[in-house]
């Protein structure tokens, strides 16, 4: 591997990073990694006897890639293999920043957050698949479970997606220990070769000498940077929530609703969607929760309703249709039922935004992992007040239609796509 371009520096014993050597111009390779540093599935499953066992061994693994190079790591303790050596020095000992393995107390600061019940079920999970492995290869319990969980978590926070690879997924040493790029417009790009067999990073502008090098992880929730990658970026305002919209028991289209989507044991749950607070960049995943919303609270003539629905698929069993705007009438049902669910949502939480904002400010005495999981809990009760200021907002202009046109072309809110597509055709109708 070429790593002329870079050095690793140690910042801490636990906190490593990548610096430029030399000034890398924009377009030019960082770094390169041929074939023989890639570590892929069957090159694990050729060289590590325990890995190659519990693949084949019949359990339904939920990451095979994870589960393979967790053997590989756990083994070259007592037996390494000469190519395994580049990654091995490369893979961190301590996963404590990752929630799984947070004190009981630093846990207690992600209660109420879709988080929690993330961390609690890939947890039943990661033991569910070891005791399986055990009961197919006894010799596994070698490996105790949270070894198992804390190998594959590691694994999961470092590997790469290359879709014509078996299983996606690769792992790269030196590579890897990039850091987080927080710069949208980028830092770097990275790529699989399969032409050339090889892995490479790439300058999407000049890189200074003694810049540090990153790459940018994608948008995602503080609560999946913390779960899967054991931290937090810093002014990170990418935000959604879960929305699981109902079809009330006393609703009186109940059944003719529940034959629409093919529902035949009496269900009423519809989907559970994320919804962004951002209208502009995602503004088809929003409209799709609306939808739901618009479907469950729908109280007029079915046949309107079957013939919006007829261009979608019906019979999948987890449905996403767009039913567009219906009417003023509905459109305000759809929003005092989003509003309803997030208020629902913020009750499970054991404090209010303010007394978590509170906390944050004036407790110095926070750990590293309580302050991240605070964080997370944060975010999501200021996504909740977000969306329901949307709600709330929408729902005015809906029942005061003389000005709301002046005030939606003046308006500068995260929604305005929402009010500009959705709201001004049903205020304008005649």
């Amino acid at each position: 591997m070429d790593t002329g371009n870079i050095k690793v520096v140690c910042y801490s014993p636990d906190f490593r990073g990548v610096q430029a050597r030399r000034r890398v111009r924009a377009g030019e390779r960082v770094i390169t990694a041929r074939r023989e540093f890639l570590v892929t599935v069957p090159r694990i499953v050729e060289s590590s006897e325990l890995a190659k066992k519990v693949v084949e061994c019949g359990v339904k693994l939920d990451y095979t890639f994870a589960t393979a190079l967790a053997c590989m790591i756990y083994e070259a303790k007592s037996n390494p293999k000469p190519w395994w050596q580049p990654y091995i020095e490369s893979f961190p000992e301590s996963a404590d920043t990752f929630p799984y393995f947070f004190s009981e107390k630093e846990k207690e600061y992600l209660r109420g957050t879709i988080w929690e019940s993330s961390m609690k079920s890939e947890m039943e999970e990661s033991l569910r698949e070891y005791n399986e492995i055990c009961d197919r290869l006894p010799e596994f319990k070698e490996m105790t479970s949270e070894t198992y969980l804390k190998l594959t978590t590691l694994v999961c926070s470092r590997y790469f997606g290359a879709e014509s690879l078996p299983d996606q997924k690769l792992a790269v040493p030196v590579i890897d220990m990039f850091n987080y790029y927080v710069d949208k417009a980028g830092q770097t790009s990275w790529h699989y070769y399969p032409e050339e067999n090889a892995f490479a990073v790439t300058a999407v502008k000049d890189i200074r000498w003694g810049d540090v090098i990153a790459l940018n992880y994608g948008a995602k929730p503080n609560g999946r940077y913390l779960l899967y990658y054991g931290f937090i970026p810093d002014n990170n305002t990418y935000m959604y929530i879960y929305i699981d919209p109902v079809i009330s028991d006393s609703d009186p289209l109940l059944k003719e609703k529940q034959e629409l989507l093919g529902y035949a044991n009496g269900e009423k749950f519809l989907y559970s969607k994320e919804f962004y607070c951002d209208w502009s960049a995602y503004f088809e995943e929003n409209d799709t929760v609306m939808s739901a919303c618009r479907f469950a609270v729908y109280a007029e003539d079915v046949a309107r309703l079957r013939s919006h629905l007829e261009k979608f698929d019906m019979s999948e069993r987890y449905k996403s249709f767009r039913l567009p705007p219906l009417s003023a009438e509905n459109e305000v049902a759809a929003l005092e039922l989003l509003k309803k669910i997030i208020v629902e949502k913020a009750k499970k939480y054991p404090n209010t935004l303010e007394e978590d904002e509170t906390i944050l400010e004036t407790q110095k005495d926070l750990t590293l992992n309580a302050r991240n999981a605070l964080t997370v809990r944060i975010g999501e009760l200021r996504a909740h007040a977000k969306i329901i200021e949307f709600a709330d907002e929408m729902i005015k202009l809906l029942k005061s239609p003389e000005n709301a046109k002046g005030e939606i072309e003046k308006m500068d809110k995260w929604y305005v796509e929402y009010a500009k597509r959705c709201l001004l055709p049903l205020l304008t109708q005649p």
